[in-house]
């Protein structure tokens, strides 16, 4: 009697087993799993903890993580302004100064977006490629790898949408830039440009002309020929006005019998036009022009004069076309 209890008991403790194990088979779930549970939420932890770090540490550091599928740059061995750089620097040259203090402003980040995405300006191959091979559909990541291109810097644009048409314009700008010649040289593996500009304003017959001083840095996934802007700074050296190849009058007097060979000094007394004029203006002559106001030389003079080559303001200096006294 006791052997058949004894059989029963392990019967039914086979079947127990059998059901525990079937149980936890049904649930995907391992006896290994079970055990080792508190420890894996720990890595995932941990893990995830370090991910944030890297993320902090990033955001902070020259890098990017935009290496992959971008187009490594190709460095000369001498340092060249190339047209998607330059360009660069001639639109951010409308804030007069940029550094690294801007790159994770608001402000800034609106003007990023009007000067390289959203406005009349497409002068980059990496935004024309866009346009011609996707139709100007751009997405958050390809805007934000523009942004680490010119800055260096990893930042997020949360209050755009994924996807934008870039070929809608939002923004033009009244003033552009323009860089005519530039110098440089190298310190601490940065590039330092001293560049000579001319501003033009819409609507305005006269240009300003400018230094502008920067500071780059390599970064060879950039788009703009494998250079970000540490800083830049312009400086305001004179302004010119454009010509309109018309005739202007200007009524001056001699001053003190200043003629020397063909020039004469005279100081500016009034103008029948709105240009600005220096307080004294050399007048070049003709032979006859000179003899004509060394004979009336107590008179005041009115002098025309044909505007047909840019000059630098104020005007001081101009080729007479006519010289009659005042009586």
């Amino acid at each position: 009697m006791k052997k058949i209890i004894l059989i029963i008991f392990f019967v039914i403790f086979e079947m127990v087993i059998l059901w525990r194990v079937l149980l936890l088979k049904n649930s995907n779930i391992s006896y290994k799993d079970v055990c080792t549970e508190s420890n894996s939420q720990k890595i995932i932890d941990k893990e995830i903890t370090t991910d944030k770090q890297n993320e902090n540490n990033d955001s902070n550091n020259w890098s990017s993580n935009y290496s992959e599928n971008k187009t490594k740059y190709n460095y000369p061995d001498n340092f060249i302004l190339e047209n998607d750089l330059k360009n660069a620097i001639e639109e951010i040259s409308r804030n007069k100064h940029f550094d690294e203090s801007y790159v994770y402003s608001e402000d800034w980040k609106k003007d990023f977006l009007d000067y390289f995405i959203w406005g009349d300006f497409d002068g980059y191959e990496y935004k024309k490629s866009i346009e011609d091979n996707n139709k100007g559909i751009m997405s958050r990541e390809q805007i934000e790898y523009i942004y680490n291109s010119l800055t260096g810097y990893d930042v997020t644009f949360e209050n755009i949408d994924d996807i934008i048409d870039c070929n809608i314009i939002k923004y033009s700008p009244e003033d552009s830039y323009i860089i005519d010649t530039y110098d440089y040289y190298t310190d601490n593996n940065e590039i330092i440009i001293s560049a000579n500009a001319t501003r033009s304003i819409k609507g305005e017959t006269f240009k300003e002309r400018y230094i502008i001083s920067v500071r780059l840095k390599k970064n060879e996934y950039s788009c703009f020929n494998g250079y970000s802007i540490v800083s830049l700074d312009t400086t305001e050296i004179g302004q010119y006005q454009n010509c309109d190849n018309s005739e202007h009058v200007i009524v001056a007097e001699l001053f003190e019998d200043d003629i020397f060979d063909n020039y004469m000094n005279v100081v500016y007394i009034n103008s029948e036009d709105e240009l600005s004029y220096n307080n004294f203006v050399v007048v070049e002559l003709t032979d006859t022009q000179r003899k004509y106001v060394l004979e009336n030389k107590n008179y005041q003079f009115r002098i025309k004069w044909d505007f047909t080559e840019d000059k630098e303001l104020p005007i001081s200096k101009i080729k007479a076309k006519n010289i009659e006294i005042i009586e």
